[in-house]
């Protein structure tokens, strides 16, 4: 309360006022840095794909089999917030048909979660250099057994196919749209 004009200023209740400010304070820089962000975009690429991550990518490579051929599946991915953000890529052999092989990994991935009805959404390429996607969002299970939400994404690019990821018991737009929309190939 503000005093009035020639009305004078308790000083004990100023020294109290000042003591709780103080008091408080660290508290209330507590609460601020519990604001921050768990989601910490950085750029990551895996070959010429180039993509956003939340948070700092651990890398493996392993045998794929898929229509047969034994491939070496290259994979990056975090997990930021209680969701999963992965990106794949397949070199295919010469001579390997991609349609194919590309339909029977997005049925692969789609079975594995256990998903239920899959729904399609076009993205036209940007100016800023993402291209043109189809992003598949569908509701199942993850390995545990648990409910899951995911939005799935399938590239080609020559003799290359990427797959993008994001799985989470609730996707939200902070999660889908910085992870998306930062997608290019050159």
């Amino acid at each position: 309360m503000e005093p009035q004009a020639g009305q004078a200023v308790n000083p004990l209740a100023a020294r109290r006022l000042r003591r709780h400010c103080w008091r408080t304070l660290p508290a209330l820089v507590l609460a601020l840095a519990g604001c921050s962000p768990s989601l910490n975009w950085r750029n990551a690429t895996l070959d010429s794909l180039r993509f956003a991550l939340p948070c700092k990518p651990d890398t493996a490579e392993r045998p794929f089999l898929l229509d047969g051929l034994t491939l070496t599946i290259a994979m990056a991915g975090c997990q930021a917030d209680g969701a999963l953000f992965a990106v794949s890529r397949i070199s295919l052999p010469s001579g390997a048909a991609a349609g194919p092989l590309l339909a029977q990994w997005q049925q692969a991935t789609l079975a594995r979660m256990q998903a239920g009805p899959v729904t399609q959404r076009s993205v036209p390429a940007s100016t800023l250099g993402s291209p043109a996607m189809v992003i598949y969002a569908a509701s199942g299970r993850n390995p545990q057994g648990e409910p899951v939400q995911a939005q799935l994404v399938w590239l080609q690019s020559g003799t290359t196919l990427f797959h993008l990821a994001l799985y989470a018991p609730r996707i939200s737009a902070e999660m889908q749209e910085p992870f998306l929309s930062a997608v290019q190939l050159p």
